[in-house]
């Protein structure tokens, strides 16, 4: 499972056995934690990896089920 912290808030991947594994999020609490993104929607997974913070946004590679592995970019509301 990739990580990191954006914030003060964990970006992970994680498979919550739904939706395959996806972009989540936590700020520790039960109502601040829930996927951020279904990229690939469905049960396959995107398996978002390689996370990288810069300047505030979230840099990773998933794959969206059309064009393959591709860099995506997360900024935070």
């Amino acid at each position: 499972m990739d990580l990191i912290d954006l914030g003060g808030v964990l970006r992970y991947s994680a498979d919550d056995g739904a939706n395959g594994r996806e972009l989540w999020s936590s700020d520790g609490t039960s109502d601040g934690t829930g996927m951020v993104a279904d990229i690939y929607p469905g049960s396959a997974a995107s398996s978002p990896e390689a996370f990288v913070v810069l300047a505030g946004r979230l840099y990773f590679s998933a794959n969206d089920g059309v064009n393959g592995r591709e860099l995506w970019v997360h900024e935070p509301e």
